[in-house]
């Protein structure tokens, strides 16, 4: 009954998250805490030179591998890597399945999990664990992978504008507010705990405006100036 109460409450704490980031951090974390992993990394599939690339979302943990020795967590940020270069990442991506073999050098165990919506595989979730997963272990990711997909199926509902898929104007003023918190320290961001050597930078907001845009809607239609945007 403790076990389940747990559960329970780890779930909790994933469906009161809003916020795409914070709700990455935030399923990672209780990922990692009922699975009893050594190391999770969640991986966004991006655009690359014309390519699929990969980019590291949040790592949690510690463990030393054949690519890499990841310590603690890290925070989302711009090194998108080739997903050639990430042979278990890219079988997982290019069959849609959950993907398992023994790591390499590391010996440790590693599960790779697909989260897809209707475009394709948007997320990918690794996990090295010290023994394979069980299939009740397997089930449980599953089912909170299905619970995160959801969410973010949620907050794009809420979150994105309909015509481009950008965050609006309601997003934007909810992250803005979560940076400038006074209750952030440090050593915190809206996102989780930062990386040794990151408090000492802020955050960053740039602006764009396109000029004239009337005149593609007064030249050309509205239809043509939604395609531009």
């Amino acid at each position: 009954m403790k076990k389940m109460t747990g559960f329970i409450d780890e779930i909790a704490s994933l469906a009161g998250v809003r916020g795409r980031d914070a709700l990455e951090y935030t399923m990672a974390s209780v990922m990692f805490e009922l699975t009893g992993a050594r190391l999770l990394s969640t991986w966004s599939v991006a655009p690359r030179d014309g390519d699929i690339g990969v980019r590291c979302c949040v790592t949690l943990g510690s463990a030393r591998c054949e690519h890499c020795e990841v310590t603690s967590c890290t925070l989302p940020g711009d090194n998108v890597k080739p997903l050639d270069s990430k042979p278990a990442l890219k079988t997982c991506y290019e069959t849609k399945r959950h993907f398992r073999a023994r790591s390499g050098v590391c010996g440790l165990h590693r599960h790779v999990f697909p989260v897809a919506n209707g475009h394709g595989v948007v997320r990918l979730v690794e996990i090295l664990r010290d023994a394979p997963m069980r299939e009740d272990e397997e089930r449980l990711v599953f089912g909170l992978l299905r619970i995160y997909r959801n969410h973010l199926g949620i907050n794009d509902y809420g979150d994105c504008d309909d015509l481009t898929g950008l965050l609006n104007r309601r997003a934007f003023e909810e992250t803005f507010r979560a940076l400038i918190s006074p209750k952030l320290g440090r050593k915190t961001s809206p996102f989780g705990p930062l990386r040794a050597g990151d408090e000492t930078r802020g955050p960053h907001l740039a602006m764009i405006e396109i000029d004239l845009f009337k005149r593609i809607n007064d030249g050309f239609g509205h239809p043509r100036g939604d395609e531009a945007l």
